[in-house]
């Protein structure tokens, strides 16, 4: 909550698009595509990007909670990794490789709790810098 209207008040004053994309154990590599695409616009045959004179800002909440899959990977934070690591994703009807132009910014939460989290991926780390925040209890703050 506080992130998306974080991310609204600076999309209204510096032409920013931001994308909001929450991950479930349910979420597949199709839907999270679909999401990014969503806010993009063709400008070429195999080129699509963010609208003209904007740039796009992606927030991905709870980055770990998509399944694993039989082989032990998870396909939507694999897409992610994919689009940031080459520039772009595969067409799934035509089957062609789409470029990505945008200047794009990048934001990811999730958090280590007992249940229900999957370790991720350190390969798709290599993209970013970690910020680590501790919450504390009401109890033991003065």
């Amino acid at each position: 909550m506080v992130a998306r209207g974080l991310l609204n008040g600076i999309a209204e004053k510096a032409n920013f698009v931001p994308q909001f994309i929450n991950f479930s154990a349910q979420t597949s590599s199709k839907r999270t595509q679909e999401m990014i695409e969503g806010k993009l616009e063709k400008r070429r045959k195999n080129v699509i990007g963010a609208p003209l004179g904007k740039r796009v800002i992606i927030f991905v909440d709870d980055l770990n909670m998509p399944k694993l899959d039989t082989y032990g990977s998870q396909p939507p934070i694999e897409l992610l990794r994919q689009y940031q690591d080459f520039g772009g994703m595969y067409d799934r009807e035509k089957l062609f490789w789409k470029e990505i132009q945008v200047s794009a910014c990048h934001c990811i939460t999730w958090k280590k709790e007992i249940y229900w989290i999957y370790d991720l991926d350190f390969c798709y780390f290599l993209n970013f810098a970690l910020f680590s925040t501790v919450y504390s209890f009401q109890s033991t703050t003065f």
